[in-house]
C-alpha cells in the first residue's frame, strides 16, 4: 500500500493556494508577453523577491510556469486560460474559489459536526460580482458547446430558469438569432 494518494489529497490545497495567489497578483498576465527574470517580475507585480521566488518556483513545480534560462514563462495552459487573452478566461472562476468557495470550505468540519450549512462571506456588491463572474467562467465552457450538441433551430422561444447572468443563453442566441429568450433569476444573482 502506497501513501502517495493520501499525501497528494492532503496537500492538494497547497497547489490551489499557489494558483489562487498567482491569479490575485496577476502573475500570468505579467508573463503573457514573454519570459521575465525574477527582478523584472518583482517590479511588475510589486511583490518581494523572496516571496515571489517561492510562488514562481511552486508554479514551475505545478507545471503552470516554466523556467527558461533563468526567466519565468507561462506554461501552455496558463498562457491559454489565465492571461485573459483568449476566449476562455478561467481567472474569474479561480477568484470565485479564492474569495467564496475556499472560505466556506474552512467551515466544513463545523458543518459536518453540527449539520448546519457553511455560510458564504458577507454579501456585498463585490461578492455578487465575484460570484457571477466566477460561475460564468466555469459554465462558459459547457455553455459554448451546448448549441453544437443540441439543434435549437426548430425552436422559437427559450426559457432559462435560474440562469444567472445568461451564460447559457448568449451562445445559443448568437447561433440562433431567430429565437426569443427569457431569463428568470432572483435579483441578487441576475
Amino acid at each position: 500500500v502506497d501513501p502517495v494518494q493520501i499525501l497528494t489529497v492532503g496537500m492538494s490545497f497547497m497547489s490551489a493556494r499557489f494558483l489562487g495567489a498567482a491569479v490575485e497578483f496577476n502573475l500570468f498576465e505579467h508573463l503573457a508577453d514573454g519570459p521575465l527574470g525574477l527582478d523584472e517580475l518583482a517590479r511588475a507585480t510589486g511583490l518581494p523577491g523572496l516571496a515571489l521566488r517561492v510562488l514562481a518556483n511552486g508554479l514551475v513545480a505545478l507545471e503552470l510556469l516554466e523556467l527558461r534560462e533563468g526567466k519565468f514563462a507561462n506554461g501552455a495552459s496558463a498562457q491559454a486560460y489565465l492571461t485573459g487573452r483568449t476566449s476562455i478566461d478561467l481567472r474569474p472562476g479561480l477568484r470565485f474559489f479564492n474569495h467564496i468557495v475556499y472560505p466556506m470550505w474552512t467551515q466544513f468540519e463545523t458543518a459536518v459536526r453540527t449539520g448546519e450549512p457553511a455560510h458564504p462571506p458577507q454579501a456585498s456588491g463585490e461578492f455578487a460580482r465575484i460570484f457571477s463572474e466566477g460561475v460564468e467562467a466555469w459554465t462558459s465552457i459547457a455553455a459554448n458547446v451546448l448549441p453544437d450538441r443540441y439543434d435549437f433551430s426548430r425552436h422559437q422561444r427559450l426559457l432559462d430558469v435560474g440562469g444567472g447572468t445568461g451564460s447559457y443563453l448568449v451562445p445559443i442566441l448568437e447561433r440562433h438569432p431567430h429565437m426569443r429568450a427569457t431569463l428568470f433569476e432572483l435579483p441578487p444573482s441576475a
